[in-house]
């Protein structure tokens, strides 16, 4: 009964031309569809009747928004969609719709990621809103994470003021899913020294230049900054084990003898290691024989346990380094003093 009077108004309308009245029968014809199909084909009808009739293209807009959401597939659908933003002026019309789909579980995998990514276009072209764009680009990411374009755009999106929790967690995700050795470690650096700088957070660059040494091991500045965050963090065993890998690696003389040197204080001051700082010492002299530091600091250490033997030898081994004559006679002077008490 419903339908035949809604055919009969239909008819009426049309021929008094009360197109208005016309396009809000539609409306009650979709309150008494029965199934999808239904539904899409009426609210088309309705949409083709409010922009070309009507000339109310916001209207269409809504009509063929709720055809999308009843069927995300209709790829005709979205395309009519951007259309008829356009016509209307304004792409407030589609906030929210791909979101809305998203979050009922109605799309996922591949069309998840194409219809996220659309809706990032148009949060980022048409309506100037960065959140709902990032909000997407998570979507996207969701369902794959080797995508290292998403993960640069996200990146992008993340560096303005008050996000830099956000962006520090990004660089991390984007080095994870980096399978460029090179890349990955450009990407791990940035977030150790992003950590350190604005965040003050040495633990965490701690982790990130761990993650950089995991993979490449020999690398001279992540090795040598890691062992900065460790003197800070007084945890003096792990900077000598990383100033031992830094020595391997190094070829230079004088940034070997620093490294030397920089050993064995640590063993010596910190650790209170006495044989093994009198080793490195004597692993700086190894490399610098006249090294002032190394030679006072193993005078020192010999006679606190001593050592006078030892120390003979090496104030010996420093006579023909002092070109004064008057400080060489003082020096043999004291060898024969420390010889003495060697016996």
């Amino acid at each position: 009964m419903a339908s035949v009077v809604l055919d009969t108004l239909d008819e009426c309308y049309r021929e008094i031309g009360a197109v208005d009245r016309l396009a809000g029968l539609y409306d009650i014809r979709l309150r008494l569809a029965e199934t999808d199909v239904e539904r899409i084909r009426l609210l088309n009808e309705a949409a083709r009747i409010w922009e070309i009739e009507l000339g109310n293209a916001g209207r269409a807009l809504s009509n063929v928004r709720r055809v999308f959401e009843i069927d995300p597939g209709r790829r005709e659908s979205l395309d009519e969609l951007e259309r008829l933003a356009d016509a209307a002026g304004t792409f407030d019309g589609l906030r929210g719709m791909v979101e809305g789909l998203v979050e009922s579980g109605a799309i996922e995998g591949q069309q998840k990621i194409e219809l996220s990514l659309r809706a990032a276009e148009w949060y980022r072209d048409r309506l100037r809103d960065p959140a709902a764009e990032e909000r997407c680009v998570r979507w996207a990411l969701e369902v794959d994470r080797s995508k290292m374009d998403l993960h640069e755009r996200l990146i992008a999106l993340l560096r303005v003021p008050g996000r830099e929790q956000a962006l520090l967690a990004a660089l991390r995700e984007a080095a994870e899913a980096e399978r460029d050795v090179d890349r990955r470690k450009a990407l791990l650096r940035e977030a150790a020294e992003f950590s350190a700088g604005a965040l003050n957070d040495m633990d965490t660059a701690g982790l990130c230049y761990e993650a950089l040494l995991g993979s490449d091991p020999d690398d001279p500045s992540a090795l040598s900054e890691l062992a900065m965050i460790r003197t800070v963090q007084s945890r003096h065993a792990e900077v000598v084990a990383l100033l031992e890998r830094r020595l391997a690696v190094e070829s230079d003389p004088e940034t070997l003898t620093a490294l030397r040197l920089r050993i064995a204080e640590i063993q010596d001051q910190d650790l209170n290691e006495a044989a093994q700082a009198v080793a490195a010492y004597r692993r700086v002299l190894s490399g610098a024989p006249l090294h002032a530091q190394a030679v006072q600091a193993l005078e020192r250490l010999y006679e606190r346990g001593a050592k006078w033997q030892e120390l003979g030898a090496l104030l010996e081994s420093q006579v023909s380094g002092v070109p004064d004559v008057g400080e060489r006679a003082e020096l043999r002077f004291e060898i024969t003093q420390v010889g003495d008490l060697a016996h």
